[in-house]
């Protein structure tokens, strides 16, 4: 919908017609209100949507139809589903739609349909036999940390590790020393076979040496015997 509207009736342009579907509205029930407009097949034109403010009402859903377009021309229709929380001031609602004119809209208004509203209070309540406090100041309350929860989710924690430990303790032990002893195996073969393949093209003493080397500190460190030092 273009940003600049003029609002008004526009040339030539038939009035929407709306009407209440509903013979009373009552405070804080939905209700219906039906909303259409026959216009020239050329035009193009906006019905107001959950944007619109539909004061004394609040918007809460709409049905659409499709278009019918026949010899008198389109005719485009909606009905909206509102509610009404405030007692209104005048019985009397109207609804636009907006018509495309160059690079703007024109609101073209339906005629103002009457309503009757019902209040669910009663009638009989004696408002003067309430106790009022005026003038009562809202105190802001200061934020704490739930120290408790804290703590009982610590202890919580706790308590399953202890079990998960308790019961896979050992294997998960084991598993994980088995992994260091892959991992540094497989950093050994990795670097004794890259020593001896340097040595065995270049025919270097210096990198036999740095494999034996290698080979020898591998060896102390799974026979847990001084190889290195032999």
């Amino acid at each position: 919908m273009a940003s600049q509207f003029a609002f008004g009736q526009a040339a030539g342009v038939p009035p929407p017609q709306g009407r209440f579907l509903d013979d009373t509205i009552v405070v804080g029930k939905p209700f219906r209100f039906a909303f259409s407009f026959r216009h020239d097949p050329r035009q193009q034109v906006f019905f107001p949507d959950s944007t619109y403010n539909y004061t004394p009402f609040e918007w809460v859903g709409q049905d659409y139809f499709t278009t019918r377009t026949d010899t008198l021309g389109s005719l485009d229709s909606t009905v909206y589903r509102l509610v009404c929380f405030d007692f209104p001031i005048q019985p009397r609602y109207q609804l636009p739609v907006y018509v495309a004119t160059g690079q703007d809209c024109t609101a073209v208004f339906a005629p103002a349909e009457t309503f009757r509203f019902r209040s669910v209070l009663p009638t009989t309540a004696r408002l003067d036999t309430l106790s009022l406090r005026p003038g009562t100041e809202i105190q802001m309350l200061r934020r704490q940390f739930n120290y408790p929860v804290l703590l009982a989710s610590i202890g919580a924690l706790g308590l399953v590790a202890l079990a998960i430990y308790w019961l896979f303790g050992k294997a998960m032990g084991r598993q994980w020393r088995m992994f260091l002893l892959q991992r540094r195996h497989l950093d050994f073969v990795r670097t004794f076979n890259r020593l001896n393949r340097t040595a065995r093209d270049r025919n270097s003493i210096g990198e036999t040496e740095k494999a034996v080397v290698v080979w020898k500190n591998y060896l102390e460190s799974v026979e847990r015997k001084p190889f290195a030092s032999y």
